[in-house]
């Protein structure tokens, strides 16, 4: 599969990497293409994360007419930035950017596949033209995430400081702003998940310790779509790698998205 490097320039200067992929269709012979964007979570990117998850779904993408985009974030794998700037907002910058991209080449239809803290921008951004989502092990709690991972009650005081002073934190080998922990904490995602009236899919792991499945109790609560697809592991772990699940979350995947071509 032939895919082209792919640079944008962010508003700040900083260059945004990925790879842009045209079906195996002719892609001339597609009179209202639909582009699928990719958001990878944080700490991570768009290559190799979960063991190459999303190239192989934009391989499947390229199998049903699917044209489609995988990036890094500023901040993460190839794109300019070091991961203690990645912040919410800056995420969401880079999101519109990618938008204005697509829009700029006559895309006006959209997919967005999102896995784990890339929920965030991806619905945060949400637009007219999105026809369906795919989320892998979503998180639709950012308070609890924040809590659970980066310890965010303990930083209450550091919060409350009016200071331009930048702070960050060590979690494992990944340096994190101490402004996105308290972005996460702080962040209310109702409004945004109550923006969702289109067709949805959510692929999680019951085990999964990094993001409990619990989280898709909060899309059947706030999505305002008449269709959710829900496919759940017993025995999934955190990025569903066992290869006899992997095989059955690509599968569902795959019946997904060519429904909305």
């Amino acid at each position: 599969m032939k895919q082209d490097a792919i640079e944008f320039t962010s508003n700040n200067g900083q260059i945004l990497r990925g790879n842009y992929q045209k079906p195996y269709a002719c892609a001339e012979d597609i009179t209202d293409p639909t582009l699928m964007i990719f958001c990878h979570g944080f700490p991570g990117a768009h290559k190799d994360s979960h063991r190459r998850l999303f190239e192989q779904l934009q391989n499947i993408c390229a199998l049903a007419g699917i044209h489609s985009l995988r990036f890094d974030f500023r901040g993460c794998g190839k794109s300019d930035g070091d991961s203690g700037d990645f912040t919410l907002p800056q995420a969401c910058e880079d999101m519109m950017q990618i938008y204005g991209w697509a829009m700029s080449q006559g895309y006006t239809r959209f997919m967005l596949s999102a896995e784990g803290l890339g929920s965030l921008p991806a619905l945060m951004t949400l637009r007219e033209g999105v026809r369906c989502l795919a989320f892998f092990w979503p998180v639709f709690d950012p308070r609890q995430y924040a809590i659970q991972h980066f310890q965010a009650e303990n930083y209450r005081e550091l919060f409350e400081k009016e200071t331009e002073e930048r702070h960050h934190v060590q979690i494992e080998s990944t340096a994190v702003a101490l402004s996105l922990i308290k972005e996460l904490y702080q962040l209310d995602l109702t409004p945004f998940m109550n923006k969702v009236n289109m067709p949805a899919l959510i692929q999680h792991g019951a085990l999964d310790a990094q993001v409990p499945i619990e989280n898709i109790d909060l899309a059947r609560l706030h999505f305002r779509n008449r269709r959710i697809e829900l496919t759940t592991y017993q025995n999934g772990a955190h990025g569903i790698l066992p290869e006899s699940q992997r095989k059955h979350l690509l599968f569902h995947y795959e019946q997904f998205v060519t429904k909305y071509v």
